[in-house]
């Protein structure tokens, strides 16, 4: 294993440390109060944000699933999980922080239509005081 030293010296030559890094990571910087994808859009360009939004190259659509009641929860829970990020950054944004608050709501409200209409979501969901994740049918019955 190389040490610091040796590691400085291979690289002033011109050439790659012996262990070199995996990778380096760039995450452009989001201002406050940047304008936001609807959470479909979200969902469908894996950011909340247009100014990070990187297409990939060759990229082709998948179905649509935002119509669907899964679609729905999924896409709350993405721009949930994508507006949690920038809140780590940006505490104090208290737009973003109502946001997060009624998607929260939202998402809570998707997940027990969701559960009424095809059974439970996780091993934790309201069971009606009996262990209710193995009963039939499973989704795949259906």
């Amino acid at each position: 294993m190389e040490n610091m030293e040796q590691t400085a010296g291979r690289m002033e030559a011109g050439l790659m440390p012996a262990e070199g890094m995996l990778g380096a990571n760039y995450v452009r910087y989001q201002k406050p109060n940047s304008p936001r994808y609807t959470k479909e859009d979200a969902l469908k360009n894996g950011t909340l944000y247009p100014g990070l939004n990187l297409p990939y190259r060759n990229f082709v659509p998948k179905k649509d699933v935002a119509n669907t009641t899964e679609g729905q929860l999924m896409s709350i829970d993405f721009a949930m999980w994508e507006l949690g990020l920038y809140l780590d950054v940006h505490p104090d944004d208290a737009d973003a922080l109502k946001l997060f608050s009624a998607l929260g709501a939202m998402s809570r409200e998707a997940a027990a239509a969701l559960e009424k209409e095809k059974g439970p979501l996780t091993k934790h969901a309201n069971m009606d005081g009996r262990y209710t994740w193995v009963d039939s049918p499973w989704p795949w019955e259906k």
